[in-house]
């Protein structure tokens, strides 16, 4: 299993749900506007990613997507306005959502996250990263 704090010097941590297909399109949308790698994705199915989780949410582990990166761990709005600010281009102007408390973002996050498998499906496995994508994902082993 990879540590941590090496991957964080250089890269930020982006945890999903592997079964989700929502999820999934998100993951190649940030792919492909990530050329340099800065994201590195696992699900959060991965043995890597539970054990992370665990520690910081113990039985509580929010339905969100969970970017890591230096400063710390974020979830819900908080994490996808972060990885709004590392992506190119027009993308940035969601970082102006910022100055909006969480507790007035996350309910919209969270209607969203409890519809997502009923809207755009779901999978029973989380698919594997094709060989042109592997270099940003974890080796989760």
């Amino acid at each position: 299993m990879q540590d941590i704090t090496n991957i964080l010097t250089e890269h930020a941590i982006i945890i999903f749900d592997g079964e989700c297909n929502l999820c999934d399109r998100s993951v190649n949308f940030i792919i492909n506007r990530d050329p340099n790698c800065f994201f590195k994705f696992t699900p959060q199915q991965s043995p890597f990613a539970q054990k992370i989780l665990k520690e910081t949410y113990g039985n509580k582990i929010p339905n969100s997507v969970i970017l890591i990166n230096q400063k710390g761990i974020y979830s819900r709005s908080s994490a996808l306005l972060r990885i709004a600010s590392k992506l190119p281009g027009g993308w940035k102007v969601f970082t102006l959502l910022r100055v909006i408390p969480p507790f007035l973002l996350n309910p919209f996050y969270r209607s969203l996250a409890m519809v997502r498998k009923k809207v755009f499906g779901s999978r029973e496995v989380c698919l594997l990263p094709t060989p042109e994508r592997e270099t940003h994902f974890l080796a989760t082993d």
